[in-house]
């Protein structure tokens, strides 16, 4: 577990050993998830990347893929209204 402290401005530092583990650039796009009393960040590039992943790999008209990429699309556009709004 690593412990972060919270600035004034409600600002936390995400500590260089995580940032390059999961090969966090600046301006990468991140997610909050509040679960109970915990806030858990992902990161929303990494999810996007494997949708784009499936494209292609099912044919017709409107396939699986597509349909599944969508509803991943529309659900990170309803998390980043969320953020935005905070």
């Amino acid at each position: 577990m690593i412990n972060v402290t919270l600035s004034t401005k409600g600002q936390v530092v995400i500590p260089k050993t995580v940032r390059d583990q999961l090969k966090l650039k600046p301006g990468a796009s991140l997610t909050l998830e509040i679960i109970g009393s915990q806030i858990v960040i992902g990161s929303s590039a990494r999810k996007r990347g494997d949708w784009r992943k499936l494209q292609g790999l099912f044919k017709g008209p409107e396939s699986t893929a597509e349909i599944m990429a969508e509803a991943k699309r529309e659900e990170l556009e309803i998390e980043d209204r969320k953020l935005a709004s905070l």
